[in-house]
């Protein structure tokens, strides 16, 4: 019986019953055995990306558009060859260093992701093979996560040195830089990520987020834009795409990105904050109100939406609403000066002056001088 074989690396659980394993990587595993020749073998590039074993050899098939994948179309391999020298009984009995990755990427996704073990994974594969760009990569998102993000940056360091164009270092090195405020370092390898992958659609994202933030607003509208033409369903991008077109002055654009996010994710509050936003702006505070109180209902611990629902309550005149949201909003932040005025305003307008002194008092503590100084006039 001819035999089509298909291989994805992606994310993957096993089913409740433990009789089979589910998630993305399985889905994109079908389309690519299909189109697989009668006993074939093809695979993903992101398969070669992580395994890196010299067993196999490999020859590129063309682009494929697979079904059910989030990128447009993946260029797969054929596997061609295979050294059974190099697959001696010694390497069962030896890990080598691809056997350590591997086996560090199969916590990934469990309760020891991000453990020592997960680290002690990665230091067997550099000891076996120092020069191994992949092992430094995941031990760099292991560190972040852990908190050393000295020794994360080494590591990427590390892994570009070894293979200079390698998108996933060059990415994920951006995100920490722009994570502890190197904007023109992180601006840079998001560019070497996207010169290295031309489709990297998280790329275009997290770069648009820091050109925005920038005041980039030009290049940033351009970079949101080919994230979505590459991902149409990308809520995240759909959501900070409508906040640069308010920015802008397009509210009418940035209200059909909000809703477009929010069918794609009914589910996700900062898109429901933000549209609340959008819509009291707009002097539609019937139409905002539902959303914030969505947001809070998909977000408990929401101090901003606590905040803006109760200033809108509270220039409505509903007193005792507006002040659960403000008692609420203090209590998961403490140190919001302006949320302590505006509590301090309704606390004095119910009659309870020595309360609201009491958060007067708080805003002056806690607001910058010339916040405080504007309050006083």
């Amino acid at each position: 019986m001819p035999i089509r074989v298909g291989c994805c690396f992606g994310e993957c659980i096993q089913s409740q019953t433990g009789e089979g394993w589910v998630g993305r990587g399985v889905d994109l595993a079908r389309p690519v055995a299909e189109a697989a020749g009668p006993d074939e073998v093809y695979t993903t590039g992101n398969v070669l990306d992580v395994v890196g074993l010299l067993l196999y050899d490999f020859e590129e098939m063309g682009s494929r558009t697979l079904r059910g994948d989030l990128l447009p179309h993946r260029t797969l391999y054929r596997v061609t060859g295979f050294d059974e020298a190099v697959s001696a009984p010694g390497l069962e009995r030896d890990p080598t260093a691809e056997t350590w990755l591997l086996k560090a990427l199969s916590l990934i996704g469990t309760d020891r992701e991000n453990s020592e073990e997960e680290s002690r994974c990665y230091q067997e594969a550099l000891r076996l093979r120092t020069d191994y760009p992949e092992a430094h990569n995941n031990m760099a998102i292991l560190r972040k996560a852990q908190g050393d993000e000295a020794a994360a940056a080494q590591h990427y360091r590390e892994a570009l040195w070894l293979r200079p164009e390698y998108p996933e270092a060059h990415y994920n090195y951006a995100v920490l830089l722009q994570s502890r405020g190197s904007h023109q370092g992180a601006a840079d390898h998001y560019r070497q990520a996207l010169s290295s992958r031309v489709e990297y659609v998280d790329a275009y994202y997290s770069y648009a987020n820091l050109l925005r933030a920038s005041g980039q607003l030009t290049e940033a509208e351009s970079h949101y834009s080919e994230a979505l033409r590459l991902r149409p369903e990308y809520a995240e991008v759909h959501n900070n795409y409508a906040m640069l077109l308010e920015d802008t002055e397009r509210p009418d654009d940035a209200h059909a990105h909000y809703l477009e996010a929010l069918r794609i994710r009914p589910d996700y509050p900062e898109a429901h904050y933000n549209y609340a936003i959008l819509q009291e702006n707009q002097g539609d505070q019937a139409g905002a109100e539902p959303h914030y109180l969505e947001a809070l209902r998909l977000r408990h611990d929401y101090p901003e939406a606590h905040t803006n629902l109760a200033i809108l309550l509270h220039t409505r005149g509903e007193l005792d609403g507006a002040a659960d949201h403000y008692a609420e909003a203090l209590r998961l932040r403490p140190d919001g000066p302006e949320t302590h005025y505006n509590y301090g305003l309704l606390l004095k307008a119910q009659g309870a002056e020595s309360e609201a002194e009491e958060q007067f008092r708080m805003t002056y503590e806690l607001a910058p001088p010339g916040w405080a100084a504007a309050m006083k006039q």
